[in-house]
């Protein structure tokens, strides 16, 4: 095993070498304490973030769907319904055309 020209330092208080884990993060420092509870609350500011972004969005997203749709089902009923008004007007129509006379007479109708 190899080891790098760094780990022979070690450090004037504790002698151990300048790069051992336990020298890169002292748990028990106040450095380290403050650094990573500042990390957790970033971290957890962001998530907080992304949640009330996405339901937000969802909401948006499926009010926005019904309005289409609704859009969409008016759109497709008024041309139904003015499809079957012509069809009524045009059935009356052939209706008073009808005479009496011709309603007797079913070879003529």
């Amino acid at each position: 095993m190899t080891t790098s020209p760094l780990s022979d330092i070690v450090t004037p208080k504790t002698g151990k070498p300048l790069l051992a884990p336990s020298t890169i993060f002292e748990w028990r420092s106040l450095k380290t304490r403050i650094t990573l509870t500042m990390l957790a609350i970033f971290v957890i500011g962001i998530w907080s973030l992304v949640f009330i972004t996405s339901y937000t969005l969802k909401n948006d997203l499926e009010k926005e769907l019904g309005e289409q749709q609704l859009s969409t089902v008016s759109i497709i009923a008024a041309e139904i319904s003015t499809g079957l008004t012509d069809r009524m007007s045009v059935l009356e129509q052939v209706a008073n055309l009808i005479t009496p006379a011709m309603m007797g007479d079913t070879a003529s109708m």
